[in-house]
């Protein structure tokens, strides 16, 4: 058990053998109440995945703030072929995403990391009285330093287009909620693209 800030960290590990002699280890964390700094962010990032730079910066391109829990499981194989598998759940922490900066909160999600690629289930944020679900999600890590995000299965039941929400969107959606001028809840599903690479600069190119 460790403390990080006032919040507290609780670790287990053991390792297990592996053909020709060799030696695994599984590491397993929980998180409980962590104030969200930059050490922490660079911790969410898995050690072994292909580039921690690329997912680090989409770490802070999410704008995580405030509090928040997680669990990761960790699972190094160093033999024959060495391996590592990493699964973290996030939960209850806030964001304030680059691509379009307005609070969003409740913030929860499950991905799971390969050497180039993250994989994303569950995720769900609330805006207000707003709330938004995507079933499942892919980050793909690009060898020229960017990535594309696509969530799918996004749903929002319901969504509520109040005027910060409606200022943050990218041009094109932004133009049609506001010639819609919805003020009662609606219901949307769809889903999202978002795209970066070193030349677009610092703010991704978003597909609704």
């Amino acid at each position: 058990t460790g403390e990080h800030g006032d919040g507290i960290v609780r670790a287990a590990c053991r390792d297990f053998p592996e053909p020709g002699g060799a030696t695994g280890f599984r590491l397993v964390l929980r998180g409980e109440n962590l104030p969200v700094t930059d050490d922490l962010r660079a911790a969410l990032v898995a050690p072994g995945v292909g580039d921690r730079a690329v997912l680090s910066d989409a770490m802070k391109g999410l704008g995580v703030s405030g509090r928040l829990g997680f669990d990761a499981d960790v699972i190094r194989r160093t033999g024959p072929v060495a391996d590592l598998q990493a699964e973290v759940a996030l939960r209850g922490a806030t964001m304030t995403p680059r691509f379009m900066p307005c609070r969003l909160e409740d913030v929860q999600f499950v991905c799971r990391y390969t050497r180039d690629r993250v994989m994303l289930r569950d995720l769900s944020f609330r805006r207000g009285e707003s709330l938004i679900r995507a079933k499942e999600g892919t980050v793909a890590l690009r060898g020229d330093g960017g990535y594309r995000a696509r969530l799918e299965k996004v749903e929002a039941d319901p969504f509520y287009l109040d005027e910060e929400l409606v200022d943050a969107l990218p041009p094109a959606p932004r133009r049609a909620a506001q010639s819609l001028g919805l003020k009662a809840p609606v219901a949307l599903s769809g889903l999202v693209t978002v795209e970066a690479n070193p030349d677009s600069g610092p703010v991704p190119a978003v597909e609704w």
